[in-house]
């Protein structure tokens, strides 16, 4: 009987091991990373009309008691990442897995300056695949604004420390990208510090520190900055 006992418990426990063994190697497949290669993704000609700083500019601000500033926008060179970006998704073909898009795509991008008050700004133009379905190998050709903060201040919506934060989002060509919720507004005309402006573009951002109302013509034609104050495009200098 109590060798029984003792057979009985060793077999328990290698059924035991042997299913801990299964379960390791379930989790295993499960945790495998798949790489997928959707393509390069390159902007349209047409859509970088929608960025008029090309060359660099230097432009006059005014605020709405005729303080002025003067800002500086640079242009980097038309950049191609020559290695992938990624993204990611999860449970695409079964559940518990996840799945690397590999990409290259092409921006242009700008910086934004007013050292006399610590403002900066990064712009892009990106050619960008649709995040919701990567393998239709959809694309669009996007405007990204972001604002970067003199200090790092509290982003309390994911209550994280950050120094930078997106102020405009537009699709300035949506090429192949199905239908999707647009986030910005349009004024055919717009009047910001006394100033009237044609074909005006802004967006709400959840909370953002600087509301930005853009056109393809004069590009940011009004932004607050870090302190709350706004600033309305004045000329080029």
């Amino acid at each position: 009987m109590k060798t029984t006992k003792i057979l009985f418990s060793l077999l328990s426990l290698l059924l035991f091991l042997s299913c801990g063994s299964d379960d390791e190697e379930i989790l295993i497949i499960k945790e495998t990373t798949s790489i997928v290669d959707i393509g390069e993704y390159n902007l349209l000609d047409e859509s970088l009309k929608a960025m008029p700083y090309f060359g660099g500019k230097d432009i006059l601000f005014v605020d709405s008691i005729g303080n002025e500033l003067e800002v500086t926008v640079t242009e980097f060179d038309i950049f191609t990442y020559s290695s992938p970006n990624y993204l990611y998704k999860y449970d695409v073909y079964e559940e518990g897995d996840t799945v690397k898009y590999a990409y290259t795509s092409q921006s242009m991008n700008f910086s934004f300056e007013a050292p006399s008050l610590e403002i900066k700004m990064n712009l892009s133009l990106m050619a960008r695949p649709y995040y919701s379905d990567p393998e239709s190998r959809a694309i669009a050709d996007v405007i990204n604004i972001f604002c970067v903060y003199p200090e790092p201040v509290m982003d309390t919506v994911n209550n994280l420390v950050i120094s930078a934060a997106q102020v405009f989002y537009h699709l300035v060509n949506q090429r192949t990208w199905p239908n999707a919720l647009s986030t910005f507004q349009f004024e055919e005309e717009l009047v910001l510090l006394g100033r009237s402006f044609k074909d005006v573009y802004s967006n709400q951002i959840t909370e953002t520190k600087s509301k930005v109302y853009y056109n393809y013509e004069l590009g940011i034609l009004s932004f607050e900055d870090h302190t709350g104050k706004t600033w309305r495009f004045e000329k080029w200098l």
